[in-house]
């Protein structure tokens, strides 16, 4: 046998505040780099949803009844969130990541 390739799948959280702080939630990520030095990152979950403290039950239905209802207020939090994903994905990680393979 004979191994042609490597990539290596990483996933990774951080936990992150938006909307001044009110909504705070875990974004979940996953990374595959590969021989090359190419990274491809995805931002794959949201958990652990709360606003202004109070808890967002772990169920679809309910995290997508808070979205609907903060949307309804202006607020839209798949974009407050891919924002926040794209703002801790730096260089500097991809450089860390790069240095696990």
């Amino acid at each position: 046998m004979v191994i042609n390739s490597k990539t290596v799948l990483i996933n990774f959280e951080d936990t992150v505040q938006v909307g001044n702080g009110a909504i705070q939630a875990t974004l979940v990520g996953q990374a595959w780099v590969n021989v090359n030095d190419t990274i491809d990152i995805e931002f794959i979950d949201v958990t652990d949803v709360s606003f202004m403290g109070v808890p967002i039950e772990s169920n679809y239905e309910a995290y997508k009844k808070f979205k609907t209802t903060m949307l309804s207020l202006g607020i839209d939090v798949d974009e407050l969130f891919d924002k926040k994903f794209e703002e801790i994905v730096t260089e500097e990680f991809k450089d860390e990541l790069k240095r696990m393979y």
